[in-house]
């Protein structure tokens, strides 16, 4: 299988590339109508997924992850980071890094450096971990369980269902309806299991995960594939005998594409996932914060319940911040944008006027007119020094931050205050200990 690997951003095209780097590659015909078609089935009011420019060439837009395109096929899609200089491994080492943050994927790499720069395709890392959790729920031991079956059988096993029994034509008298249990294999956790498993033993090409499959595919031989995966995934049990099932459901949940807010399914048989970059972005910085700042502070992600206006009684219009950090009788709202800011103060650092005017719209609805705010941006070698805030009155600010995302911490003004915010002891999230994944 061909693995076509890019940048958000980048060019596709059906012509021959003689120089062919991240921002731009060349993609077979059927591929390309391939992603013309499934555009076209997005819904109306949802983000694009490329751009036509002519009848060659495509434009991808701010999602990344990995897309099969047809059973040969693959394309792999990294973030643009904001210097543009790091290489294919350094950018999936940091788009590896942002989704085992924010889904919580509890992996049993012991050397955080590992994650930072990632030789393999995402997909055959995916693969390989949940090949080593699924080694390790083995080791452990599976959950037998009693499975109720009703049929008909020349013998009595169980109860005999008496009502069906009366009932039963004279050419089927000779067999009894009865109900019983029996002990099996046979569950939901076991089904989805066995479903991620064939895919992965399906699209794999990497040597050792197609090893590390054969004796897992033989152990779930008696499992039958799931035939509804929603309603198996709402049945996935989390009682204390299933406990150790915990750890390897997010990577079954990703390999199978269910539960994902982030997730868009593919319509192939392999396995496809894309993540809109700026809401990838703005979790991440969620996540880093929450481990970050001091206990007795608080923090929303898409804090709900404030409106722009009303109309007739009833709310209109409504205001979601990406981030609102509560501590004592101080608020701050934050918000998320994954752009490259460049400029000087002439050009107000190149800040969108849009964006402003969000801004000023969430400080006099959720603050009340009264408080601090802040946009964020990735940091990069050229980030424009914006020391001073933008003051929309004497009680409301907003200043410009830049989040690092190789060191997880904010680059701000000595005299913004959401400093005090940040408690001393700060964890880097490779070495924090994985959590337990919540529904």
């Amino acid at each position: 299988m061909k693995i076509i690997t890019v940048t958000e951003f980048a060019r596709l095209t059906t012509e021959a590339v003689d120089d062919p780097r991240l921002d731009r590659a060349s993609v077979p015909v059927e591929d390309f109508q391939a992603l013309c078609r499934l555009n076209e089935r997005r819904q109306a009011g949802e983000a694009p997924l490329v751009r036509m420019l002519n009848r060659t060439t495509l434009h991808l837009c701010n999602y990344v992850g990995l897309l099969q395109t047809s059973r040969d096929t693959s394309i792999e899609i990294l973030p643009k980071t904001a210097d543009g200089a790091e290489s294919a491994e350094q950018q999936r080492g940091l788009l590896l890094k942002m989704l085992r943050a924010v889904y919580r994927l509890p992996c049993r790499e012991s050397d955080p450096a590992a994650l930072r720069t990632a030789p393999g395709p995402l997909r055959e890392w995916l693969i390989r971990h949940f090949l080593e959790e699924l080694q390790a729920l083995l080791r452990k031991g599976l959950c037998f369980s009693y499975n109720r079956l009703a049929e008909e059988r020349p013998f009595l096993r169980g109860r005999l269902d008496v009502g069906k029994h009366i009932i039963q034509p004279p050419q089927r008298r000779h067999l009894l309806p009865i109900r019983h249990h029996v002990f099996s294999v046979d569950s939901p956790e076991h089904r989805l299991l066995r479903s991620a498993l064939d895919r992965c033993a399906a699209v794999s090409r990497d040597m050792e995960n197609s090893r590390r499959a054969m004796p897992l595919c033989a152990a779930f031989a008696e499992v039958r594939p799931s035939r509804c995966v929603p309603d198996d995934f709402r049945q996935w049990r989390t009682s204390r005998l299933l406990a150790h099932y915990q750890r390897i459901r997010p990577w079954c949940e990703l390999i199978l594409g269910q539960d994902m807010p982030l997730f868009l399914a593919g319509q192939r048989h392999g396995i496809s996932m894309l993540f809109p970059m700026e809401t990838l972005f703005e979790r991440y910085v969620g996540v880093c914060l929450r481990r970050q700042i001091a206990t007795d502070a608080r923090l929303h992600e898409q804090d709900k319940g404030h409106w722009l206006c009303t109309s007739g009684g009833r709310p209109c219009f409504a205001l979601r911040p990406d981030i609102r950090i509560r501590r004592a009788e101080r608020d701050w709202l934050l918000d998320c944008k994954w752009k490259k800011l460049v400029g000087n103060a002439a050009s107000r650092f190149g800040i969108s006027q849009q964006d402003v005017y969000q801004l000023f719209a969430y400080g006099h609805v959720c603050l009340r007119g009264k408080g601090d705010m802040a946009l964020v941006y990735p940091h990069h070698e050229a980030f424009p020094n914006v020391s001073e805030p933008f003051c929309f009155s004497d009680s409301l600010r907003l200043w410009v931050l830049a989040f690092d995302l190789h060191t997880d911490k904010f680059q701000m003004p000595p005299a913004c205050p959401l400093g005090n915010v940040f408690s001393r002891r700060e964890t880097p999230p490779d070495t924090l200990p994985s959590t337990k994944h919540n529904k």
